[in-house]
């Protein structure tokens, strides 16, 4: 077998002109997702620790979201943009590559554009192939991966975040083998960190280890060329599904991110919650009813759903951020969860404490699937005190391709992260030249506007 082989040829080989427009688009709206989750992140503790203790004497030619004049070396500043994007769960999922895809994808690549002087282009065309790389390693792990515990985001975008580096640097085929395989030397992550700011660090860590791989391959470093497939490697090790020999992409076939797009987030919550928070907020304008009579909330999930989300009854912010009861609980008092019921005023409001108890959490008992278009719905029934019973199910959340953002919800959720953090005028700079032609802006100029 040549898993990795053919897979370093796909990234090498594919036109840089061969995208499609949808992708285009989709990888735009992606860079601009990133950003605001980060903008979003750039003033938490997780964002100060890691600055402070990774970066404080400023060196380097990479910015550091909301990090003024602080510069860094690429593989550090990929490491803090990584996790300041992810800490405030406002980033992408991206269900084929079982994970989240930008945050561990765009630090790494705009760090390295940054330092070596690329156009905004050269990101969009390297995270098309990062998208893909990481969609493709998902179907050859399936679901099975995630369910037992892992955290894809670390362990699949680690490998798509350096085969998007070696995209970005030209790399030759054997160099980008090279760095795929020296990107699972620091590929890991298990869920245990759900709730921590370990959790966030993940994506961090993954974003770092692609410009790490791709640069010393690039250096001449050696590893296993063909680490996928080897009796100790990544398959063998990280548990390959039964049929994944057909998943490795081929030049001209329809692409994940044309085919599911990603999976935009409206909630500041893991994605696990949000079908079930999209169900009571269509419930709440489809058959309006009075919170003081609700008496009990099921809310059905896949089973990998019920092992994300491990806090009943969370203590802290990040708790809440995996707790259905809780952000449940807030969406039945306020109709929507925002970035302010991520608190630890929020927290400990009695009134959310008060609901959280009639919120019941139970798996599915359907087995795990990969394709989105054929995961189950998740249902949600809200039972009122006089016996009534609401039910409503939502297979695809708000946000994702088959239920996209409007232009309104786009706009909306940018500037919710904004504000606060980044005034009205920095973040017009931000959106014009995200929106500008991506050949005539470059990776540089994004970042010094956001070292705010």
């Amino acid at each position: 077998m040549k898993k990795t082989q053919d897979l370093a040829l796909w990234i090498t080989e594919t036109p840089f002109d061969g995208w499609s427009a949808l992708a285009r688009e989709r990888s735009q709206h992606a860079l601009e997702d990133f950003v605001a989750s980060a903008i979003a992140g750039a003033r938490t503790e997780v964002a100060r620790k890691l600055r402070e203790t990774l970066a404080p004497t400023g060196s380097g030619k990479a910015s550091l979201v909301g990090g003024g004049g602080l510069r860094s070396s690429a593989a550090v500043a990929a490491l803090i943009n990584g996790a300041i994007g992810h800490t405030a769960e406002m980033d992408d999922n991206f269900f084929p590559g079982l994970g989240h895809c930008c945050v561990v994808v765009h630090p790494a690549l705009l760090a390295l554009g940054e330092e070596k002087g690329m156009r905004l282009s050269d990101i969009h065309d390297a995270f098309i192939v990062g998208s893909e790389v990481m969609a493709r390693l998902g179907s050859l792990l399936t679901r099975d991966h995630t369910d037992r515990g892992w955290h894809g985001t670390s362990t699949i975008g680690a490998l798509a975040s350096a085969a998007a580096c070696a995209r970005l640097l030209r790399l030759s085929p054997e160099a980008t083998a090279t760095a795929i395989s020296l990107a699972l030397s620091m590929a890991a992550g298990p869920k245990a960190q759900f709730g921590y700011d370990a959790k966030p660090l993940h994506a961090g860590l993954a974003a770092q280890a692609g410009v790490q791989a791709s640069v010393l391959a690039a250096a001449g470093l050696t590893a296993n060329p063909e680490p996928l497939d080897d009796p100790n490697g990544y398959l063998a090790l990280y548990g390959a599904g039964p049929d994944g020999g057909e998943a490795l992409p081929t030049i001209g076939r329809e692409l994940a991110i044309e085919r599911w797009g990603l999976a935009f987030k409206r909630h500041p919550s893991c994605g696990s919650t949000h079908r079930i928070l999209d169900a009571v907020m269509l419930l709440q304008v489809e058959e309006p009813f009075a919170v003081k009579d609700v008496t009990h909330v099921l809310a059905e999930v896949e089973f990998g759903n019920v092992v994300n989300l491990r806090y009943p009854d969370p203590r802290t912010p990040k708790e809440a951020q995996f707790s259905m009861p809780y952000c449940a609980a807030v969406v039945l008092r306020r109709g929507h969860l925002s970035l302010a019921d991520m608190t630890q005023q929020a927290v400990n409001d009695p009134e959310t404490r008060r609901l959280m108890p009639l919120v019941e959490m139970r798996a599915l008992s359907t087995p795990s699937v990969l394709d989105p278009d054929k995961r189950p719905p998740h249902r949600v029934t809200v039972t009122l005190k006089d016996g009534r019973k609401l039910v409503r199910e939502v297979r695809h959340p708000k946000g994702t391709g088959a239920n996209p953002f409007s232009p309104a919800d786009r706009e909306q959720k940018f500037h919710a992260c904004c504000d606060g953090i980044l005034p009205n005028a920095g973040r017009d700079i931000v959106l014009k030249l995200l929106r500008a032609d991506s050949a005539e802006i470059s990776a540089g100029a994004l970042m010094t506007a956001l070292r705010f």
